[in-house]
């Protein structure tokens, strides 16, 4: 495997070359490169003990985060969380970062929480007051597992990933018997400031006041899943079992303490504190956006949440370029940060991509093209996509860029071009395309695992007057592919050809948006043969 500036390719046989590549009219190439571009520039890679460890960037959170990007062109997706499950510790916590051993974070913890090497001028930090660390590293865990398509690498991972789950549902600094959810300090949903507290200090201590953020627990129930998953694979039914039913528990109580009708309050207070201002109740936080990607919403909630951003551009839109919120209304002060500022309300490049990828897997299509094109037309102006942006737009710096591209990236791969990994190494592929929401008739989507040498790729073909869609496709590894090809509002019962042969087919309507539904079973994976899809309708 090699690189080049766009994305990881590989060589299959006869000269063949597949690189990420996705490119329509209202996708451009040079709108996914900056994407791209943005991500790669978060790319460190340290040598410990003479070993490379790759991380994107050196918070473990951001490398997952990111890891929605980079996945498709890098070939090392492990060795970053590797270095980090080596480190757990008994009670099944995990650093958050890799930094120079005199970096100020240092200084913000107590000895538990700090590991020093000498030997390589490096230190691992925790700040305590975080609570999203081990849910994350899960979900890490399992996009490199579907990348790399490493059996045995996951299945040396799984008693550590079972480790710092319990440690989310046992530890008293992290979960809340009373209410059967994950607690934290009373932060600006998942970040590090405590309310009140200075920011020298990242601790836990007896009056540090806490709190349920909605985000944790949604997050914990979305590895919850993915843990069962992949303790399924691994033949161990019995103990999957048990994590999905932790998560349907999880489920139960954000619906009872968290869900407000319209969206999920930002915290739940669980200190005696009067916070000046708005009721937490109408603040809008960037999990929410989160939230619609992880599985935990129904079709109505999530629609419900997407119309509360679009309520929220249309109250701002005087004032404010984007909707894309940390949180709205934000607060009257939250250390040095006044309204407006940083995670006090800045514009979040990683909440448009959560948005947009939610609205085009819940039946808003439209408002999921309109944020790409919005976002297309931003990273067009500046030429890279800012971590957090003031009310007009301009770079407010803050925090690594990559993080709100790789989710962008991600709202392209899997919102709009619509594939979606079902397994490991696209052995089990969702297509959905959804060209018809941006107005595109032409595309061709490639996505590429380097870390595990497979692709899945097609070229999509739309003639409304004959009222017929085509896409040939290859997959490297596909065994099964599931269909959902978007189709005009129009549209009627749909048929579906695969290479000539008819295959029973229904439509599907989510919400309003009418799909063309359809499976199909390989007898061997697509490689180098491209295959036949026509729907028409």
């Amino acid at each position: 495997f090699t690189f080049t500036p766009f994305g990881g390719y590989l060589t299959m046989s006869c000269n063949t070359v597949y690189e990420t590549d996705i490119r329509s009219p209202s996708v451009p190439p040079e709108f996914v490169r900056a994407l791209v571009s943005t991500v790669r520039g978060n790319r460190t890679v340290f040598q410990i003990d003479g070993r490379p460890v790759a991380m994107n960037p050196t918070w473990l959170r951001d490398h997952v985060h990111e890891m929605k990007g980079y996945k498709y062109w890098e070939t090392d997706v492990r060795s970053g969380l590797d270095h980090f499950l080596t480190r757990q510790q008994p009670s099944g916590f995990l650093y958050e970062m890799i930094v120079p051993i005199d970096n100020v974070h240092t200084t913000f913890v107590r000895p538990d929480c700090l590991e020093l090497d000498e030997k390589n001028g490096l230190a691992y930090v925790r700040l305590e007051i975080e609570a999203d660390v081990e849910y994350l590293t899960v979900e890490g865990v399992w996009q490199a597992w579907q990348a790399s398509g490493d059996d045995d690498w996951m299945r040396a991972h799984l008693p550590r990933l079972v480790r710092a789950l319990d440690y989310c549902f046992t530890d008293p600094k992290r979960w809340s018997p009373e209410y059967g959810l994950m607690k934290r300090a009373f932060t600006i949903d998942t970040w590090d400031y405590t309310y009140g507290v200075p920011d020298s200090n990242r601790c836990i201590e007896a009056d540090t006041p806490m709190g349920i953020m909605h985000g944790d627990s949604t997050g914990l129930f979305w590895a919850c899943n993915l843990l069962a998953e992949m303790l399924e694979y691994a033949g161990d039914a019995e103990q999957a079992s048990d994590f999905r039913g932790r998560a349907a528990a999880l489920r139960k109580h954000l619906d009872q303490y968290c869900w407000n009708g319209r969206f999920y309050t930002h915290m739940l207070h669980l200190s005696d504190i009067v916070v000046p201002g708005s009721p937490e109740e109408n603040r809008l936080s960037l999990s929410n956006a989160y939230a619609l990607n992880r599985g935990v919403l129904s079709l109505e909630q999530a629609r419900s949440v997407i119309h509360e951003y679009q309520a929220r551009r249309e109250e701002h839109k005087a004032t404010h370029f984007a909707e894309w919120f940390s949180i709205d209304p934000p607060y009257e002060k939250w250390m040095l940060h006044p309204p407006g500022h940083y995670i006090n309300g800045g514009i979040a490049g990683f909440v448009a991509g959560e948005l947009a990828r939610g609205a085009f897997t819940h039946g808003e299509e439209a408002y999921g093209a309109d944020i790409l094109r919005r976002v297309r037309d931003k990273v067009a102006a500046d030429g890279t996509l800012y971590f957090l942006m003031t009310a007009d737009g301009e770079d407010m710096g803050g925090g690594p860029r990559g993080w709100g591209a790789a989710a962008v990236f991600a709202a392209i791969a899997e919102g709009v071009a619509g594939v979606v990994d079902r397994s490991k190494l696209f052995e089990s592929v969702e297509l959905a395309p959804r060209w018809p929401a941006l107005g595109d008739r032409e595309a061709s989507v490639t996505l590429v695992y380097p870390a595990g040498g497979a692709f899945f790729a097609y070229e999509y073909r739309h003639d409304p007057a004959a009222r017929r869609i085509a896409v040939n496709w290859r997959g490297s590894h596909t065994k099964r592919l599931h269909g959902r090809f978007l189709l005009p509002t129009d549209a009627h019962q749909p048929r579906v050809r695969a290479d000539g042969e008819a295959v029973h087919a229904s439509l599907l309507r989510v919400a309003d948006s009418p799909y063309a539904d359809f499976a199909l079973a390989l007898p061997t994976p697509s490689s180098e043969r491209t295959r036949e899809i026509e729907v028409t309708y």
